[in-house]
């Protein structure tokens, strides 16, 4: 029986509370929009080789990590338990994400249309009927 290893529930937590600072600086180096960061100062180059240095270990090890923790639980449970799980934790929440995250932050992402000035009254009125019509219209195999 494999048994449980909690600095790796630790490690796991720390790559993660990582992910947030690195997609900031991610952000502020990379979307013009977002930041006007001076890429030729000491400070850009510094966050630079951070990205670099961060961004070729982080998700290996948390994927390492992951198939460590789904071995463990594998052991412990059905395949049919597991997946029911699983479910439960990661598909929903995936599905809800779909549904309302992801269509507020495709809207107003700057680098779609960085010009263009966008509002909450535009995204209700315009972005939403024509998001959910292009998706049932996919559904239905209407658009290729």
């Amino acid at each position: 029986m494999i048994k449980r290893l909690y600095d790796f529930d630790w490690l796991r937590s720390l790559i993660i509370i990582n992910l947030i600072p690195f997609h900031v600086v991610w952000l502020m180096m990379f979307i013009p929009p977002f930041s006007d960061v001076s890429t030729t100062s000491v400070n850009a180059q510094l966050l630079q080789i951070y990205l670099i240095e961060v961004g070729a270990w982080h998700m290996p090890l948390l994927f390492l990590i992951a198939g460590y923790s789904a071995g463990i639980s594998l052991s412990r449970r059905s395949l049919r338990q597991y997946s029911k799980e699983r479910i439960k934790r990661l598909f929903i929440p995936l599905v809800v994400f779909m549904f309302t995250i992801n269509i507020v932050q495709n809207y107003f992402t700057p680098w779609v249309n960085p010009t263009e000035t966008r509002s909450l009254i535009d995204f209700v009125a315009n972005y939403l009927p024509y998001y959910f019509r292009n998706f049932f219209n996919r559904m239905s195999g209407r658009i290729p």
